[in-house]
């Protein structure tokens, strides 16, 4: 089948775990023996072939590549956000000529912040059948998180917020807008999690369509079971993006929460807490930063640490870092919030914390600590997780939707 796939970003340029995803599903579909194409942005324009993939890269017009989003100031990614809706339209020439040449059967939209508004109207008039996978909340938030400015939830109809309130006007007139935008324009949209689709639901977005919930899968391959842990301090990891709706506050405390020697943080990723998270480090000698990594530094820290920390603030979907913990056999320490909550069982392959509540998480920390044989029953319980959330699964359930909507057999 030829499918084509339609993303705001692909390796080597990443923000988050939704690209780490689709390079991993692009491959694998190749090796099954599909042509796969990617668009895609980039800090220059360029065609590549990448692990069997064809990836066109096109840099959008406007004042800096989305993949510099997380390190510019509050102010550019204003003016950023703003001229996404207009000004980037050179792109969507680049895509009518890859759709022209590539001549894809199916068409997948994946993140789509940075493309204009016009895109969809395009992608309407091609006649390609179109599906969607949500990984965020782009067509209910201008800034994606369903989040104010100053960190307070927004309130969804239906859905429960933390500490929410309603959204303001303009917020509103901009879920309208989305909503004719994409009103018949998809055949199928994909959810990683329950809560992200009930989320759209909420607002009308993609009910008279088919919908699924299919979780991502972990993007590291099927492992041995963990080996027994080896004495000493606590192993702690944290990866990812590095700001605040991630639970940058709580994460930045909580070696002086817990205290004690009796721990090692490693700390991985880029964003704007980087900065804070280097001179942190410099000063505290349990605490590791890594930077960004991938490939065979970012396996090692997985296999050498004894939980993961992921206390989001915001209505996370379904954290890709979480399938990959899984495949190590490290519990996870999580936010009661989002998606989250599918994936991780309270005190079965994790635990949840309240979002926001840097004690509770020292707490949850701490136990772990006085009870090992309580980590090492939790260990078992994450490497089982994993089995359910197999990659080839997520693949097989992928395929099983897009050939439904072809009919290839």
């Amino acid at each position: 089948m030829k499918i084509l796939f339609v993303s705001n970003l692909y390796p080597p340029e990443i923000i988050g775990g939704a690209e780490t995803y689709l390079e991993r599903l692009t491959t694998v579909l190749v090796e099954q023996g599909h042509q796969v194409a990617v668009f895609t942005t980039g800090r220059r324009s360029a065609s590549e072939q990448r692990t069997g993939v064809s990836v066109c890269r096109s840099r959008a017009a406007n004042i800096f590549p989305l993949a510099d989003f997380p390190l510019r100031p509050s102010w550019q990614k204003l003016i950023w956000r703003t001229g996404s809706y207009l000004l980037p339209r050179n792109l969507l020439a680049a895509l009518d000529g890859m759709i022209s040449s590539f001549q894809p059967e199916i068409i997948c939209t994946e993140n789509v912040q940075g493309f204009p508004l016009a895109l969809f109207d395009r992608l309407r008039r091609t006649n390609v059948p179109l599906v969607h996978t949500i990984h965020d909340y782009f067509f209910l938030c201008p800034r994606l998180s369903l989040m104010h400015r100053d960190g307070e939830l927004c309130c969804l109809p239906g859905l429960e917020a933390i500490k929410g309130r309603a959204a303001k006007s303009v917020c509103l007139y901009y879920r309208s807008l989305m909503l004719r935008r994409t009103k018949g324009l998809y055949k199928a949209v994909i959810a990683p999690s329950r809560f992200i689709l009930d989320a759209h639901y909420s607002a009308g977005l993609f009910t008279d369509i088919s919908n699924e919930v299919i979780p991502l899968g972990s993007t590291f391959p099927i492992r041995p079971a963990p080996e027994k842990r080896q004495p000493g301090p606590l192993r702690l990891l944290s990866a990812g993006a590095l700001s605040n709706h991630k639970g940058g506050k709580q994460l930045l405390d909580l070696p002086r929460v817990l205290g004690g020697p009796d721990f090692h943080f490693d700390i991985a990723g880029g964003g704007e807490l980087e900065g804070a998270w280097r001179e942190l480090a410099t000063r505290d000698p349990r605490v590791r930063f890594h930077g960004f990594v991938t490939g065979a530094e970012k396996e090692r820290l997985f296999s050498e640490a004894d939980l993961f920390l992921l206390p989001s603030i915001w209505y996370d979907n379904s954290p890709v870092v979480i399938y990959e913990s899984f495949s190590y056999g490290l519990p996870v320490i999580a936010s009661d919030i989002g998606g989250i909550p599918e994936l991780v069982r309270d005190g079965y392959n994790g635990m949840l914390v309240p979002p926001g509540d840097g004690d509770s998480l020292a707490a949850a920390v701490r136990s772990f600590g006085e009870d090992l044989h309580k980590l090492a029953a939790m260990r078992g319980n994450a490497y089982e997780s994993s089995l359910n959330y197999s990659f080839d699964k997520h693949v097989s359930e992928f395929m099983r939707l897009i050939s439904s909507i072809t009919g290839a057999v």
